[in-house]
């Protein structure tokens, strides 16, 4: 059993290694088409035609004990840290990358691959975070890829392919935080590690994941100034939208928290202060909705002192 079950993982990562290697493969044309919103929230719906996504997310089930988010994940890794000509192509000019060009990138077709498997997973509340927690690392191993920051790139949403892919991080692993609100009533009682009935466990493992990447974004000083607060407000703004629903302040007191301290520990005030400031940059409105994380920032910020 054990020699059948390592031949089904080796066969599965060579499989997407293979399909992730050849842009026209029918990986990246199943992800191009598949868009369409479906039932609810962000889910999005799986066409009978796209039968890779279909095998493994129409019952996640299947993703999880196949452990593809491991043979998706690791082949990211693996090209975002030895693909030369990919390191190049991220750190040049956007061009059409954010509207064609991501469509034949290997990275977006797993970025994307995550957020479809992962909005699955909350929806059909599987007791299983699917290894959400590969986008820090996505986002770590891509800061760290990315060239000296240019004076012109300050002008840009998006300077660099590499930017916008660090953009669809955050906006995905924020996606799985932001549909608990479709998937729970105000009447519900949230816990994080609630595994059983009407549960949101993915949504609460990503508010966890949602801090260290930040925290790979915010600490980099290979990415513009303007990027950094533009990404922060992507996750800001989910949290704002939490706060004022009283069932989701343990996921909100989640967020708050791996913001603050993303790797669970107190946190160094360099990272503290560099949060603080990006913070107060951020549009006054947005900051008026956010007490509670101004309150806890300047706590942390006073006792690292």
């Amino acid at each position: 059993m054990e020699r059948a079950t390592r031949f089904e993982e080796d066969f599965q990562d060579e499989f997407f290694n293979a399909l992730l290697a050849n842009e026209a493969s029918v990986l990246y044309s199943e992800l191009k088409n598949n868009k369409n919103f479906g039932e609810g929230g962000r889910r999005l719906r799986l066409p009978d035609e796209n039968r890779i996504l279909r095998f493994y997310f129409a019952d996640v089930g299947v993703a999880a004990r196949l452990g593809v988010y491991r043979s998706i994940g690791e082949a990211v890794l693996a090209r975002i840290d030895a693909d030369e000509t990919l390191e190049k192509k991220f750190n040049g000019r956007l061009l059409t990358f954010k509207d064609v060009g991501k469509h034949h990138d290997p990275i977006y077709a797993g970025i994307w691959f995550f957020r479809i498997m992962v909005l699955e997973g909350l929806h059909q509340r599987t007791a299983d975070h699917l290894w959400l927690h590969y986008m820090p690392h996505f986002a770590g191993r891509l800061v760290d890829r990315a060239r000296e920051v240019r004076p012109e790139d300050e002008n840009y949403e998006f300077p660099t392919p590499l930017g916008y892919l660090l953009y669809e991080i955050v906006d995905a692993t924020a996606v799985w935080v932001r549909d608990a609100e479709y998937l729970t009533k105000p009447v519900d009682v949230l816990r994080p590690n609630q595994i059983e009935g009407n549960h949101v466990y993915i949504s609460f493992e990503a508010a966890d994941a949602i801090g260290r990447v930040m925290h790979a974004i915010l600490t980099s000083p290979r990415l513009p100034r303007r990027l950094k607060g533009e990404l922060l407000g992507v996750a800001l703004t989910t949290l704002r939208d939490l706060e004022p629903h009283a069932h989701f302040a343990p996921l909100a007191s989640v967020m708050r928290t791996h913001l603050i301290s993303p790797y669970g520990y107190r946190e160094k005030k360099d990272y503290l202060y560099t949060l603080k400031q990006f913070f107060d940059e951020q549009d006054h409105v947005l900051r008026a909705h956010l007490g509670n994380l101004s309150k806890e920032l300047n706590s942390a910020l006073e006792a690292a002192l």
